[in-house]
């Protein structure tokens, strides 16, 4: 959601991303505040063709110049969506909890007091939610060929994610 571009490296790129890119790097670029005003809503939702499951998104994107001539400008981002899986199981007995939701934000501020002097603050959240339980049928290690369940090992099937960026 609102992405300037995609910047691709080969690797190894080592002296710019650090050791670990030594397949290469993807950077992804998200827009700047700007002086302009923007207000952008965008939002989807269906149901699946076979199981009649529910599948949708949304998301917003505002850019709001706070003071004059660059001094303070803010670009705020916002998403929300959500499925109720769309795997189907061979054995109709198991139950299909494939569900996952995610949401989060950004807001981005940027001043430009002077021409040569541009300060860029970034933070971000997001957090996704699933009940993808692990069911696979190990017929080797049981006999009676029924589905094992392996649950989240942490407890919880939670992921948070938390950015800041200062440039």
């Amino acid at each position: 959601i609102d992405t300037e571009r995609v910047d691709t490296f080969l690797g190894p790129q080592t002296t710019s991303f650090s050791r670990g890119t030594t397949a290469g790097a993807v950077n992804i670029v998200s827009k700047k505040p700007s002086d302009e005003f923007e207000l952008k809503l965008d939002g989807d939702f269906g149901f699946f063709e076979d199981g009649g499951d529910l599948f949708g998104s949304s998301s917003f994107v505002a850019n709001l110049p706070i003071l004059e001539d660059g001094l303070l400008s803010a670009r705020i981002v916002g998403f929300v969506d959500a499925t109720e899986g769309f795997i189907e199981f061979f054995d109709p007995s198991v139950e299909n909890n494939l569900r996952e939701e995610r949401f989060g934000g950004r807001i981005s501020l940027r001043s430009q007091p002077t021409e040569d002097l541009t300060l860029d603050f970034q933070a971000g959240y997001t957090r996704a939610e699933f009940d993808a339980q692990r069911q696979v049928s190990l017929d080797v290690l049981n006999s009676t060929g029924e589905f094992l369940n392996f649950g989240d090992p942490g407890g919880k099937d939670v992921n948070d994610d938390v950015l800041l960026r200062f440039g």
